[in-house]
């Protein structure tokens, strides 16, 4: 079977699906015939950080993929607090701790613990995630 690349959509078509695509007007004009090694090297698991896209010659190439936009490596960024932020709250929760506290029933070594989950919480809270990308997580205390 020959496969066609198309640079502008940085895809493979099938010759036998052709008139499939003729049919749908989904046909691209940009097509160039693809060596079957090329195909296959090409439409598998691309390398660790690399991405397929068209190369000068109009061939597929690797390229590294490019870092985020800076407000969506924010998000991310901010996703990822959350994350360990919500994690502690739910051990806190599961330990009924703040219950405890209240009514006098949390024992020393709960207390301790509950002291130093709080001390992360307030670390993770402290990170300011809108002037750096290359955040240093704190290390959650030890869950007993």
């Amino acid at each position: 079977m020959k496969y066609f690349y198309s640079i502008s959509e940085n895809a493979f078509f099938p010759t036998k699906l052709k008139s499939a695509y003729l049919l749908a007007g989904t046909w691209p004009s940009d097509l160039i015939e693809i060596p079957i090694d090329i195909f296959n090297e090409y439409s598998s698991q691309p390398p660790n950080g690399k991405i397929r896209k068209a190369g000068d010659n109009g061939s597929p190439c690797w390229v590294d993929i490019p870092p985020l936009p800076h407000n969506e490596q924010i998000i991310q960024i901010n996703i990822q607090k959350s994350r360990l932020l919500d994690k502690a709250n739910y051990l806190i929760s599961n330990k009924n701790w703040h219950s405890k506290v209240v009514l006098g029933r949390i024992s020393n070594e709960e207390k301790q613990e509950f002291n130093k989950w709080l001390n992360y919480i307030d670390a993770v809270n402290a990170i300011d995630t809108s002037t750096t990308f290359d955040i240093k997580w704190p290390t959650p205390p030890s869950v007993d």
